[in-house]
């Protein structure tokens, strides 16, 4: 397979914060994407909307048309609404050849609005999910007739932000919509990947240059310790190169201590390669759907006794509401931690605090759960 690599203008001028990159011009953009080396670029504010001008713009550069951005307002109207608002942008990508469509939520989103705190963006809460989900995913399957693909960005500032948020969107859309992985909006475990059975919630991954995985919690490694993907292997050469008098020699890709242990800095990577070698693919993945079974146990006995289910993931992250008789939310959690017997933390989902429970020991067994539960379930 032939990997194509794009960019988004974004580097050059940002369309939301006009003041950054304002003033650079189209042809820069144009002009220094070609000498970087990319094959195209997604559209922006400064791009013509009309087929032959933005032809005539980009084919001095030998640049493609990737995608471009809609703004979908499917919390305020219907599929059909949709379809139709996005009718020039859908017969413009078309006449370009672009295959996918970037799409964001943005009918209440508070993205530019800069004096506005991230804790007052719109969350969704409960149904809301499920017509979203399927307004979104009517959308996408009118949208493949067309021969365009709804790639879903998920945005700081709008209704699928956090990884739960993600999740919940996956979860009630369908097999149309894949996901724009942005790893500036969302950090995220991108330890599914190692198994089959989940791997499908990246779908769309594989589209990128590069990706970046924080590997704390679900390959349980120290906090700060991630790893880089990339395709084009030389870049971390010439990221990582150094070259000293009193080093042996300065041959990059040859030298060890050219690419490898960082000298006197801390080499955090050094747990997940190890963790890696050990286990391989497979091992990784028996550890990460084991994680997966813990949360469906725990789950399932908090169902029963009571509890509220708030989020809908096939991961290993569970987000519940205890019973009235249990207490405030964050009183509950702090007489967990200080038993003793288990560790969970308060969080936000959907403007109402919540227990949010993750599975990453990959000792955790039956009697684990039996004490987590207990401890859950213990009134002061």
């Amino acid at each position: 397979m032939t990997i194509r690599i794009g960019a988004n203008p974004i580097c050059w001028s940002n369309d939301d914060m006009v003041e950054l990159g304002g003033d650079t011009t189209l042809e820069t953009i144009l002009s220094e994407a070609h000498q970087v080396g990319f094959e195209g670029l997604e559209l922006g504010k400064k791009f013509p909307r009309t087929p032959d001008a933005l032809k005539a713009a980009l084919a001095p550069y030998d640049l493609a048309c990737i995608s471009g951005w809609h703004s979908a307002k499917l919390l305020t109207r219907d599929a059909n609404a949709e379809f139709a608002a996005m009718g020039k942008h859908l017969a413009l990508l078309k006449a370009m050849g672009s295959t996918v469509m970037v799409v964001c939520e943005t009918s209440n989103t508070i993205q530019g609005e800069i004096e506005t705190p991230l804790s007052r963006r719109p969350h969704l809460k409960g149904d809301e999910w499920k017509v979203f989900g399927a307004r979104m995913t009517a959308v996408g399957d009118r949208l493949l007739t067309q021969g365009i693909r709804i790639v879903y960005h998920h945005h700081m500032g709008s209704v699928v932000q956090s990884d739960d948020d993600i999740h919940a969107f996956m979860a009630h859309t369908g097999p149309s919509i894949d996901l724009l992985l942005d790893t500036g909006h969302a950090a995220w475990g991108g330890a599914a990947l190692a198994s089959n059975r989940l791997r499908s919630a990246l779908a769309g991954m594989e589209r990128a240059d590069s990706i970046t995985i924080d590997a704390h919690k679900w390959f349980a490694t120290t906090m700060g310790c991630a790893i880089f993907i990339t395709r084009r292997g030389e870049l971390l050469s010439e990221a990582f190169h150094a070259s000293t008098s009193f080093m042996p020699s300065s041959i990059s890709g040859v030298d060890p201590y050219l690419n490898s242990v960082q000298w006197s800095r801390r080499f955090l990577g050094l747990r997940l390669f190890l963790a890696l070698a050990a286990a391989g693919w497979e091992g990784l993945a028996a550890h990460v759907e084991r994680g997966v079974a813990v949360i469906d146990s725990v789950k399932e006995r908090l169902a029963a006794s009571g509890w509220r289910i708030v989020n809908d993931s096939p991961l290993a992250v569970l987000n519940a509401i205890p019973p009235a008789e249990l207490g405030d939310v964050r009183a509950l959690v702090r007489r967990v931690v200080a038993s003793g017997r288990a560790w969970v933390a308060p969080a936000t989902l959907e403007g109402q605090d919540v227990v949010r429970i993750c599975a990453t020991n990959g000792e955790t067994a039956i009697k684990d759960v039996d004490a987590l539960v207990g401890a859950l379930n213990a009134k002061c």
